[in-house]
């Protein structure tokens, strides 16, 4: 399992039913981390009632795709199954990435679709 940063403000711990996103953070697939998008991550939580998870996918190139989308696909998993625990409704959960991390969330959706 990839490791996840589930973000939410001070104002939200505690609440039921927030909508959540499951963040892939950028770095063309070669670098990064969920963890460096934090500060970014808590500003949207202060300003809106949600949970952030961003995650660590696998890393190129040590792996390969598709790797990275699956990875991506395990987090997504793992926020439905337990979303009641986290405070979200399952029907208000998006996954968003920038520059490569769109790439990857997109590439995960593909295999969803297929």
């Amino acid at each position: 399992m990839p490791v996840m940063y589930v973000t939410r403000a001070r104002q939200n711990v505690g609440k039921t039913g927030l909508a959540a996103i499951v963040y892939v953070h950028p770095g063309g697939g070669f670098t990064g981390s969920g963890l460096e998008e934090i500060p970014a991550m808590s500003n949207l939580t202060r300003d809106n009632e949600l949970v952030i998870v961003s995650m660590n996918y696998a890393l190129a190139p040590l792996a390969r795709i598709p790797t990275q989308q699956h990875d991506v696909l395990k987090v997504l998993h793992y926020v439905q199954k337990n979303a009641a625990r986290l405070g979200i409704d399952k029907a208000k959960i998006a996954l968003y990435g920038t520059s490569a991390g769109g790439n990857i969330a997109l590439g995960a959706l593909q295999l969803l679709k297929n």
